[in-house]
């Protein structure tokens, strides 16, 4: 059990350093001798683990098997703040799948979940997800709402991170909202606000700690400005999140990013 625990240990730090594979191959060695000793809490929390990795990675379908798995056996051992935590991982998995009614109705358990239990440290981050889920299924005003709800969480919690995946997903969906309004119609001020909501998250994010999260938001400033016909500066920030998303192998992440990308901006690289 402690060389599982230490396998552990060692791949977060991995994490932290961005190295995936790394972090992966470890966290799949732990999670070989949890299953050899029976260890059913370490067992889910090492599926949590290496789910969010697959996640991070692009491999999304094996991160939703390992995130369900962890989800059955904290329901089995009756560990509630871990079975609040698995919805919020299966319904984050769901949103990058496309998959926008299942993710919501995840997404809505565990925040259920999480304010029941007073877990307040990661309700703004689901609630945001939450809030992307709803947006992406069609109900963009209702999304926007809830987004909004998230950033004050975030705002009291006063931790970067929470702020930036806040300030982002108010972001993107304010975007959205703006991207409504056909042709040349769309206000202005819903296009500033969007990209100032963007910025922000990205300043939160540009101390050197979460380069995965600001390549992210370099991605949805660049789809925004893409999206307003402001390509070569849409490009700088898309190109600067492909770079990031290469060295780290979030392969997930690099096709969104190729896809926004104009053919021309393509061939420049």
């Amino acid at each position: 059990k402690g060389i599982a625990i230490t396998y552990n240990n060692l791949a977060n730090i991995l994490c932290a350093q961005g190295d995936y594979g790394g972090a992966a191959s470890l966290f799949r060695k732990s999670l070989d001798i949890m299953k050899e000793i029976g260890y059913r809490e370490g067992i889910a929390g090492t599926c949590n683990n290496l789910g969010t990795i697959y996640q991070d990675q692009g491999r999304y379908r094996e991160g939703l098997d390992l995130q369900k798995t962890a989800l059955a056996l904290r329901e089995e051992i009756g560990d509630r703040p871990g079975v609040a935590m698995s919805h919020g991982n299966i319904g984050f998995l769901h949103l990058d799948l496309g998959e926008y009614g299942a993710s919501k109705n995840e997404l809505s358990t565990s925040v259920s979940m999480q304010e029941a239990l007073g877990m307040k440290t990661l309700l703004s981050a689901t609630t945001s997800w939450l809030a992307l889920a709803t947006a992406r299924g069609g109900e963009v005003d209702a999304g926007l709402d809830i987004a909004r709800k998230a950033l004050s969480m975030a705002a009291d919690l006063g931790q970067t991170w929470f702020e930036g995946i806040a300030n982002r997903s108010v972001g993107v969906i304010q975007g959205m909202k703006w991207s409504e309004h056909p042709g040349g119609t769309q206000p202005e001020t819903e296009y500033d606000e969007a990209l100032r909501y963007l910025i922000r998250s990205l300043a939160l994010f540009s101390d050197g700690k979460f380069e995965h999260e600001a390549a992210r938001t370099s991605m949805e400033i660049g789809r925004l400005m893409e999206a307003a016909g402001h390509t070569r500066e849409g490009g700088e920030y898309l190109r600067r999140a492909i770079d990031v998303f290469q060295k780290l192998g979030a392969m997930g992440d690099l096709d969104r990013a190729l896809q926004i990308s104009s053919p021309h901006q393509t061939e420049e690289r």
